[in-house]
């Protein structure tokens, strides 16, 4: 016999305040339809790869939360056409459809203790967010209009900004280093710096975080290990430039924000063996750690990993 599951109406789902397109896709996953769950992947980009019941499992978390599956009673019509493209594979649905414009972003891999055995910081994003929900991520985030003026006074090392001008100018570069510096800080408190004086205290609440510490911004003890590319299937897309810091570099104490729960030092090797992290997230810690065991010279031709994806193939060379 046939294994049904059974259904609320419709009227049951509204009282709660979820969209149609909400219960659409409930129904289609608690069915373990496939095409559901891949729909539920392209509204929350880059879902962890590690399996079909781990992937079901995530949608079904997603539909239990506010956040981009769940803002209320849209134009029923237009709901009914988004999902249907969605699920839709043909060629027509496809190319409808034009890739969004990648961010420019940058996130901070923080590691400390031995070289041989470092503890990494990492922390989970919430489940309702709008990017990357429920997984294990470095700080970072999207690069401001303002990054690049906050950051000209604090420039890279000369090795990372020939290694960064390989695909970037130098304006952008020093943006994208002072916006690691903010998303560190703001997501876990810590300020990456080194003594010394900072003018402008004003110019920012980082500037005044820096100034009331008496430290100043260390943007030259930042090495760049990896660029990646969100695929061009997710509707949010970021250009993000990861770095690594040794912690001896932070002040400040660890913090739980509203971007990051369970933020806290872990064992590398056993973040990698047990948490639920991205390709991106493991490729960039393995990165990191693979550089912090050589600790090797600066070296302005040492090549630096780019992870894209070309016609839904992931892709890894170097730059």
């Amino acid at each position: 016999m046939m294994k049904t599951t059974p259904m609320r109406s419709c009227s049951e789902h509204w009282m709660k305040g979820e969209s149609r397109r909400q219960i659409s896709m409930r129904r289609m996953v608690d069915d373990n339809d496939p095409k559901a769950v891949k729909a539920v992947a392209a509204l929350c980009p880059w879902q962890p790869h590690s399996g079909k019941d781990v992937d079901i499992e995530v949608a079904k978390r997603l539909l239990e939360t506010p956040g981009p599956l769940s803002e209320g009673p849209p134009d029923h019509d237009a709901e009914r056409r988004e999902l249907t493209s969605m699920t839709d594979t043909s060629t027509d649905a496809t190319q409808k459809k034009r890739p969004a414009r990648p961010h420019d972003s940058a996130s901070v891999v923080l590691l400390r203790g031995a070289r041989q055995e470092p503890e990494v910081l990492l922390g989970r994003r919430r489940l309702n967010a709008r990017f990357m929900p429920g997984v294990y991520v470095f700080p970072g985030g999207r690069v401001d209009p303002t990054d690049a003026a906050h950051g000209a006074a604090f420039p890279l090392r000369d090795d990372v900004m020939t290694q960064m001008g390989r695909h970037c100018p130098p304006r952008r570069a020093t943006a994208l280093a002072w916006a690691a510096l903010r998303e560190t800080w703001e997501e876990t408190g810590l300020l990456i710096g080194e003594p010394g004086d900072i003018s402008d205290s004003d110019a920012s609440p980082l500037h005044a975080a820096y100034a009331e510490a008496n430290l100043r911004p260390a943007a030259g003890r930042l090495d760049y290990i990896l660029r990646a590319i969100t695929p061009t299937r997710s509707p949010i897309r970021f250009n993000t430039r990861f770095f690594l810091a040794d912690a001896e570099t932070t002040s400040g104490t660890l913090q739980h924000t509203t971007e990051l729960e369970d933020i806290g030092w872990r064992s590398a090797a056993e973040a990698l063996d047990t948490l639920e992290l991205m390709t991106v997230t493991r490729l960039a810690l393995d990165e990191a750690v693979k550089l912090w065991r050589e600790n090797p010279a600066p070296d302005p031709n040492r090549p630096v990993k780019r992870l894209f994806n070309r016609r839904s193939t992931r892709m890894i060379t170097t730059e």
